[in-house]
């Protein structure tokens, strides 16, 4: 399996360290750091990388969306249908852009996950079951998830902390505190977010936002008994 890693110069170190750990599980990764030398086309070189890879990993941060080669690259890629691994680095969420945004995404600090995906899948080719191994990995996450798609919650205004930003909170969310909207949507990846109906499914919500309507009745029953 080969990963075309794709990245700004300013995540130079991160890009590496990635690349050390996808090595180190068995896989082939291309990062223009290490596999090209001087002399070498670069226009033709990454054609010829990107149509031979498997996954392209784009680590977004504010500079990689400014970066005139990163988009370029994810261009590319996403013609050839490869499957795009956005990784945010410096990033919440919500502020990744279109259609970058279409694609579930790896927080940095959560990148561990993609590297079990990864792992799955080498050894399901392994044992020739890859696709039934998949499937009841993805029936584990729907089973696991807090809530159920068509369930009422709240948008708890006491569950909002001061850190919500780094959470990927976006100020066009407030209008939505203290409302009771609907779950419409489970993500698989990150599994501890819902998409509601209310906000047309345009923002991921963290489920530590979240109560259930009625376990917030339930409270409110006992707080006016004498």
């Amino acid at each position: 399996m080969k990963v075309f890693l794709s990245h700004s110069s300013r995540e130079k170190w991160i890009a590496l360290k990635i690349s050390e750990d996808l090595e180190k599980l068995g896989l082939t990764v291309f990062l223009a750091e290490k596999n090209m030398t001087t002399g070498m086309h670069i226009n033709e070189s990454i054609r010829v990388q990107l149509n031979d890879c498997d996954d392209f990993l784009l680590i977004i941060s504010p500079a990689s969306l400014r970066s005139h080669w990163v988009l370029i690259e994810l261009g590319e890629a996403i013609a050839l249908g490869k499957r795009i691994i956005p990784v945010l680095a410096f990033l919440g969420m919500n502020e990744v852009p279109s259609p970058i945004n279409q694609y579930l995404a790896r927080d940095l600090n959560d990148i561990d996950k993609y590297y079990c995906e990864i792992q799955h899948q080498l050894k399901g080719k392994r044992n020739i079951l890859q696709k039934p191994e998949m499937q009841s990995s993805r029936q584990e996450y729907i089973e696991e998830h807090k809530y159920k798609c068509g369930e009422r919650v709240i948008i708890d205004l006491t569950k909002i902390p001061d850190d919500r930003h780094d959470l990927g909170w976006n100020e066009e969310m407030s209008k939505y505190m203290g409302c009771t909207v609907t779950v419409n949507f489970l993500p698989e990846v990150p599994r501890d977010t819902v998409r509601i109906t209310e906000d047309g499914g345009d923002w991921l919500w963290a489920t530590e936002w979240l109560t259930p309507e009625v376990k917030k009745k339930t409270d409110s029953v006992q707080e006016n008994k004498p």
